[in-house]
């Protein structure tokens, strides 16, 4: 098998990561494979309880990203990251939920060799 050109994502490459009613504390999303390196582009946090919320993103416990519901009315926010965040072979993709919590993340991205 011939080795992919590493310029461009194939659509196989593209990941979608949820963790429903999370509760506080911290998660493991996933846990990136041998070989492989993971990096997310957008992060998307819900509520249905009309809650102001404040999540961490973790690589392997070490804080790289912060997601908040400051209006209590507005029930999500969406962030981007236009270069992404890497996540290496063996590096844990963890969610710390630390004051309330969200009823759902999803974060976007793609998964490659590295």
């Amino acid at each position: 098998m011939a080795k992919k050109d590493k310029c461009c994502i194939e659509p196989a490459d593209l990941r979608l990561l949820t963790l429903d009613q999370a509760g506080p504390g911290v998660h493991a999303i996933y846990s990136v494979p041998a070989g492989r390196v993971f990096v997310v582009t957008s992060w998307t946090m819900s509520v249905v309880n009309q809650a102001a919320v404040s999540t961490r993103m973790l690589r392997s416990g070490s804080r790289v990203a912060l997601n908040r519901i400051f209006d209590p009315m507005r029930l999500f926010n969406h962030i981007t990251f236009p270069t992404g965040i890497a996540f290496a072979a063996g590096q844990d993709i963890e969610l710390e939920d630390f004051f309330n919590w969200a009823d759902q993340h999803t974060l976007y991205g793609y998964e490659v060799d590295d």
